[in-house]
């Protein structure tokens, strides 16, 4: 699924369940991560996206990363001498961070969802970049805004020129929670019925950009519900494997 196509120096796309499970985490086995890896590099050569890719390993937190000091293979060896993404590219891994952010030109950053929203981010004045896994625990304590407030002091960017897209995530229609976490949650993004208590993800996200400054008009909601969704989207609460299957949230800037 391609995102932004509209804005030439960028490079977006979410993998779908074809792709495979494209998680790693810091309990994925050595053999596992492998396979995940060369998969995670066919999606992006797919999708167009080039240069070493950032990913964070998530801690359902409110912190976003830097990525500023962009790594680069040494070509000098004859193993790294090649002009693809699979030969040259490497993968680095953020601790401690829910959202990653650059403005480097050759780094990819992306976040792993399975139900959380992957929220991207991209100021076409400054050309910086933002790459979001909003799930309700971090959207209650802020990941949106703080990484929002993130683009803006280390790269100069205005909330008001910032694009943003909010992409498949739970739907309203099956995002049940218990009672502390309804209530967390402010009134126009709850539902109560018969069935039970349910949250709108999506619009909570839209709700936290706009309340940081980002203009509605500049918000894209996909609309897709993971759940639901079955054939395209891995979901955590429908399939609860017990090892975590998700798609990767990936963009780059190009050139």
């Amino acid at each position: 699924m391609r995102v932004f196509s509209d804005i030439s120096w960028l490079r977006a796309a979410l993998s779908e369940r074809a792709d495979g499970n494209l998680r790693i985490g810091p309990d994925t086995p050595a053999a596992e991560k492998e396979k995940r890896e060369s998969g995670r590099r066919t999606f992006l050569i797919q999708a167009g996206i080039s240069g070493s890719l950032f990913t964070p390993f998530l801690t359902h937190s409110n912190r976003a990363g830097v990525v500023s000091d962009l790594p680069r293979p040494d070509l000098s060896k004859q193993s790294e001498r090649a002009e693809s993404f699979s030969a040259t590219a490497q993968h680095y891994y953020i601790q401690d961070a829910d959202a990653l952010i650059t403005s480097a030109k050759g780094a990819a950053i992306g976040v792993t969802v399975a139900d959380c929203a992957p929220v991207f981010l991209a100021d076409e004045k400054k050309k910086a970049i933002g790459a979001v896994h909003a799930g309700w625990r971090g959207l209650t304590t802020g990941i949106l805004e703080n990484t929002i407030a993130a683009l803006e002091q280390a790269f100069g960017s205005a909330p008001a020129d910032l694009r943003a897209w909010i992409g498949p995530c739970i739907g309203l229609c099956h995002f049940e929670v218990g009672g502390e976490v309804f209530e967390i949650f402010p009134p126009e993004v709850r539902r109560r019925t018969a069935a039970g208590l349910f949250v709108d993800l999506p619009l909570a996200c839209r709700n936290a950009l706009i309340f940081s400054g980002l203009l509605p008009e500049k918000i894209t909601i996909d609309g897709n519900c993971t759940y639901c969704a079955r054939d395209r989207f891995f979901s955590w609460r429908r399939d609860k494997p017990e090892d975590i299957q998700a798609m990767l949230a990936a963009l780059a800037i190009a050139g």
